[in-house]
């Protein structure tokens, strides 16, 4: 294995490390505030975020009502400037209330399981030995399962409702996080800046989330995010499949289940929910894409940038 000739000894080299790394950020933050691709989508995701935060504000009508005299109205109404759905309501309202849903079961499972399988993925990448195969191949069986079978098997069993989504998407999504962490763990245990603050004396938790964690964090974050939209569109699966969030609640994929009969009369209307998954899952692979190239990741070399 190379190693760094680096005067003064281990302090030295970790000191060189942190303002390498420190440096790698700054030129990421530059990259990226110079993608114009990842700007855009980045502002259409907050403009998302936004609408639907402050949903009760841009909107008059009440998504669970409707009328049966303005049934499947077209895209311009006056009134409903993207119509009704299929029982009178009004689709732009729904649509920012169903993006609540959507995305809360979207980004909710990602969260934790970031937080479950990257804790799991530290452990057994630095762990090895025993700890590692006892957590791996659980993990393989998980993984061995396509993602969407997995999420309506759990879901079948638990039942349907929110809560069991994202706990059904969470156990979905734990798998590739623990074997993506444990294999850049597993990379970097060995190279010299953390072998010398081990031979200074530092603690395995001190070693874990001040030098192994930071140089993973940045490739776990990107997946992560391009896990979001992948999770949107299971959530909208498992609802429109009945598995999801009940209706009357507005939810991306509960509008597509009931505007599908309708589909041949209003077509329009009855594509927008699938129009808003689609653009907002595209959105979270071009953020993900930029900050990919943003941290220009790679395999880590011996400074661990």
């Amino acid at each position: 294995m190379a190693t760094l000739d680096i005067p003064g000894g281990q302090p030295d080299l970790l000191r060189h490390v942190r303002r390498r790394r420190r440096g790698t950020w700054r030129r990421s933050a530059h990259r990226i505030l110079h993608d114009p691709v990842t700007l855009l989508a980045a502002a259409i995701l907050l403009a998302i975020f936004l609408a639907v935060l402050f949903a009760p504000y841009m909107t008059a009508y009440d998504p669970y009502v409707g009328s049966a005299l303005r049934r499947l109205r077209p895209i311009g109404t006056p009134g409903h400037w993207l119509g009704t759905d299929e029982i009178g309501r009004d689709i732009y309202t729904r649509l920012l209330f169903g993006g609540r849903l959507s995305l809360l079961a979207g980004v909710t499972p990602v969260a934790f399981a970031l937080l479950i399988g990257g804790s799991l993925g530290l452990v057994a990448g630095y762990g090895g030995g025993w700890v590692n195969t006892v957590i791996m191949r659980t993990m393989d069986m998980f993984y061995a399962f396509p993602s969407v079978l997995l999420a309506v098997a759990i879901c079948s069993i638990v039942g349907a409702g929110l809560t069991n989504t994202i706990i059904a998407l969470t156990i979905v999504l734990i798998s590739p996080i623990v074997r993506l962490t444990e294999s850049l763990t597993t990379q970097i245990r060995s190279l010299d800046f953390v072998l010398a603050a081990r031979a200074s004396g530092a603690s395995t938790v001190s070693i874990l989330t001040r030098h192994v964690l930071a140089n993973v964090l940045g490739p776990i974050l990107v997946y992560g995010t391009s896990l979001v939209g992948l999770s949107i569109i299971l959530a909208s699966g498992l609802t429109f499949l009945g598995l999801g969030v009940p209706p009357p609640e507005p939810e991306w994929g509960a509008m597509l289940s009931s505007l599908r009969q309708a589909i041949y009369v209003a077509p329009i209307n009855a594509a927008l929910p699938g129009a808003m998954i689609f653009i907002t899952s595209l959105c979270f692979n071009l953020v993900s894409d930029g900050l990919r190239h943003a941290l220009d990741i790679r395999a880590i070399n011996e400074t661990g940038i």
